[in-house]
């Protein structure tokens, strides 16, 4: 409650310092307009602490000003060089050394561009008009080049993160929502403030040491944790568009030499005490296809802590312990190479982290057997379907862990047709044509065998031939130690295939296990058919075109002949009517 109502008091001390900001700052003042694109906002350690983002133009302000105050002379000093005075109208005038700085209405000094040349020791000088009397104060100038490096927090569980000692880790803000305009952020350790965002119309941005920053997303950045950052942090986020406070808290863990055990783990496997050079996959970094965070430790199932081997983190880099360097090695996909199993510990345990999931873990048991036992296959103890398959190569045994089907099975035809799921899938074919069938099967361990099969009709019923494959190939990913396995048949389509399937099953090495299969369904014309119909129509069409032709040529010679008689016709009355005699017709006068 104490940590509430401090932070309370905080964000109405600044919403105050909000409404005297805005009545001695101009909105021509570049400081009091929210920052936009990757400007940053200089941070403040104290008063007369400050530091710099390099290349971008920054404001420090003067501790020696007091807001409302008149003032005759405000002198910016760095060293023995003057670099801007602001004069009252009456006394004298105003001056910048540079273009690189200059002065605002509230008297901060303005550096554009700052580089690596403005660190160091600033003063700010004033002359108050009441008194004539001169104050001065130093600030300290420190340039930031880079943002640090950082890994992010492990979630243990909700609410909870883990953090690594002497690494640089990020913790979010759990009450910052994704993209959301705000006027304050603050972080507390217990009843410490230890860090704040403040927009420029509320107030300066602060860090409590340099052991502290705050990211882009308001999240906390611990540099270089140590055991006394472990604890309760809180983290308050002030909305622009509410004003509203929301706080959540964090319980933080950090990591020491020993690790918790866990009650719900997974048990995956014996190991036989004694033998050498073995690599383990941890199964639940298995079950999960993405970046993770990978610890190993040992512990003898007897006590609650476990001792750290090592760590693969999410975004790259492996650690050992001293203590175990040179008998385990961590790999960059997260497996642990052991030189040895004559251990005293009889517990081999692996912890993985997923970004925004709690924590998952599983162990291998490490056990004495009789020599009689030595050779023999070990199988696991549960669950049932847990299965190990053992390697010897070079003098190395390698244990791998077969629980999972891959992560996803695919089945393409001819490169335009794709089937990616479980339910029922179909393709139209021709029969006469050749099609190409890919199957792909990714995010096993170790590679899937692919088998090809095709279901047709049979007087019996549905039969069905496994054929083999024209083209087949496996690669495993460097990075997670996936495997891909691809394969391909050529096929003619045939009368007895349509309505039949191709199947694509993934299996496991030894055959006898399927991981997952896909099926698509053959929905197939005949190409006779097709080719006759071709035929047929285009010469329908033109015995129709060359009927319809000649009974129009019909029609004209018809048209012609009766007029060829007619016109006979009126050439023979014409005749006969010039031969006659004309009748004489007498005038009397």
């Amino acid at each position: 409650m104490a940590d509430i109502r401090l932070a309370g008091i905080i964000v109405v001390i600044l919403v105050s310092l909000n409404v005297s900001l805005a009545q001695t700052v101009s909105t021509s003042d570049p400081f009091t307009a929210s920052p936009a694109g990757n400007v940053k906002l200089p941070t403040y350690l104290s008063p007369n602490e400050v530091i710099l983002h390099r290349g971008q133009t920054q404001h420090i302000r003067c501790p020696s000003y007091n807001n409302n105050e008149r003032l005759r002379h405000v002198i910016w000093f760095k060293g023995e060089q003057l670099l801007t005075r602001y004069t009252d109208r009456k006394v004298d005038s105003s001056y910048a050394s540079s273009d690189r700085y200059r002065m605002s209405h509230s008297h901060d000094l303005i550096i554009s561009h700052v580089d690596m040349r403005d660190q160091g020791e600033y003063v700010c000088s004033v002359v108050s008009s009441a008194t004539a009397l001169e104050r001065r104060q130093t600030i300290s100038v420190t340039v930031l080049t880079d943002v640090p490096s950082f890994k992010e927090a492990m979630d243990l569980t909700a609410g909870e993160v883990y953090v690594h000692r002497n690494q640089t880790h990020h913790i979010q803000c759990p009450s910052y929502r994704e993209e959301e305009s705000v006027s304050l952020v603050f972080w507390f350790k217990g009843s410490q403030l230890i860090a704040r965002y403040a927009n420029p119309e509320v107030g300066t941005n602060f860090i409590s040491s340099r052991h502290y920053w705050m990211s882009s997303s308001y999240g906390l950045v611990i540099n270089q944790v140590q055991a006394a950052d472990e604890g309760d942090y809180v983290c308050g986020v002030v909305p622009s568009a509410t004003g509203v406070q929301r706080k959540g808290s964090v319980r933080v863990t950090v990591s020491g030499p020993t690790f918790p055990i866990v009650d719900n783990a997974q048990v995956v496997n014996i190991l036989e005490k004694g033998q050498g050079h073995v690599k383990l996959t941890c199964p639940v970094l298995r079950m999960h296809k993405q970046a993770a965070t990978v610890y190993w430790s040992l512990g003898s199932g007897d006590t609650m802590r476990t001792s750290i081997i090592g760590v693969k983190f999410s975004g790259g880099g492996i650690m050992v312990a001293d203590d175990y360097r040179g008998d385990y090695n961590i790999t960059v996909g997260g497996s642990l190479v052991l030189n040895t199993l004559d251990m005293p510990t009889s517990r081999v345990w692996c912890h993985v982290f997923l970004h925004h999931q709690e924590m998952s873990s599983a162990y291998y048991d490490v056990i004495e057997t009789d020599e009689s036992e030595a050779n023999q296959s070990i199988m696991p103890r549960e669950p049932a379907s847990v299965a190990t398959k053992w390697t010897e190569e070079g003098g190395v045994v390698t244990v791998t862990v077969l629980q999972d089907p891959p992560s996803a099975v695919t089945l393409h035809v001819n490169t335009t047709h794709s089937c990616e799921s479980d339910t029922e899938c179909s393709a139209d074919v021709t029969i006469g044509s050749r099609y190409r069938f890919a199957c792909n099967a990714s995010g096993s361990n170790p590679a899937s065998n692919i088998t090809w099969l095709i279901n047709t009709k049979a007087r019996s019923g549905m039969g069905q031939t496994e054929i083999p494959p024209d083209w087949s190939q496996s690669r495993q990913d460097e990075s997670n130690e996936d495997w891909e396995t691809s394969s391909r048949i050529d096929l003619q389509i045939l009368p007895e295939h349509h309505q039949g399937s191709i199947t694509c099953r993934a299996m496991f090495p030894d055959g006898g296990t399927v991981f997952r299969e896909m099926t698509v369904k053959l929905i197939a014309d005949d190409k006779h058919e097709v080719l006759l119909l071709a035929i047929l129509i285009p010469t329908a069409v033109a015995v129709f075109i060359v009927g319809v032709i000649a009974t129009v040529c019909k029609l004209r010679s018809n048209i012609k002949r009766e007029r060829a008689r007619s016109y006979r016709g009126k050439e023979a009355a014409i005749e006969n009517y010039s031969g006659k005699k004309l009748p004489t017709i007498s005038v009397v006068l």
